[in-house]
């Protein structure tokens, strides 16, 4: 699985942190969010740069979110790809190399953290250092795992309003991943076959379930 997809695995790991001015601690800030948000749907670009600033690679796509463990991840340029889960199944096809890879998908919100949507455990938010800054109309959060092999080092997220508008991802090579949204919907209906993937005919097939 190429490294876009794995970095959209951290997409909304809208974690909290801190304490804000007004006495909301940025944890509750970021936790009422979270609770606000039950679908999702947005155009994307992505820019990773390495750690002197020059940028590596661009990618263009779209996504689909819900409750439940359900996504859809579409990438158009610079390659074709997709990654779809229904809540039980995680499906990946790439079609450069016309190959689909079924496996469940795994529940831990620290490995798959798009499952903090609808998710009601956040216990493991005791593992990050967070903090808080800017007022509620256009609020950053960024959090700093206290455990090591994190996926990330230091992630920061941005909102407008309730709004998701960009995540930044630092790995541990001084990598930083940018993502910023736009045409955003936030708790839209959307359609459960979304989420429901047909395996195309004549394709290579790995079912790991």
């Amino acid at each position: 699985m190429r490294r876009l997809i794995k970095t959209l695995y951290v997409l909304l790991l809208f974690v909290s942190m801190g304490a804000a001015a007004d006495g909301v601690t940025g944890r509750d800030a970021l936790v009422s969010r979270l609770n606000n948000l039950q679908t999702m749907q947005a155009a994307f670009e992505q820019n990773t740069s390495n750690e002197r600033g020059d940028v590596l690679s661009t990618s263009l796509g779209s996504l689909a979110l819900a409750s439940g463990g359900k996504f859809k991840i579409a990438t158009r340029a610079p390659f074709p790809q997709l990654l779809v889960a229904n809540g039980t199944d995680l499906y990946s096809f790439d079609e450069d190399l016309n190959q689909v890879i079924v496996k469940p998908l795994g529940q831990d919100v620290k490995q798959v953290p798009i499952l903090l949507f609808g998710n009601t455990n956040l216990d493991f938010l005791a593992d990050y250092e967070v903090s808080r800054h800017g007022p509620d109309d256009k609020v950053e959060f960024s959090l700093q795992p206290r455990i090591p092999d994190s996926v990330f080092e230091m992630l920061i997220l941005s909102f407008k309003q309730s709004t998701p508008s960009s995540i930044v991802m630092t790995d541990s090579l001084g990598q930083v991943t940018d993502i910023q949204f736009s045409d955003v919907e936030i708790n839209q209906p959307i359609p459960d076959a979304t989420f429901e993937y047909v395996i195309p005919e004549g394709v290579d097939l790995i079912d790991d379930r």
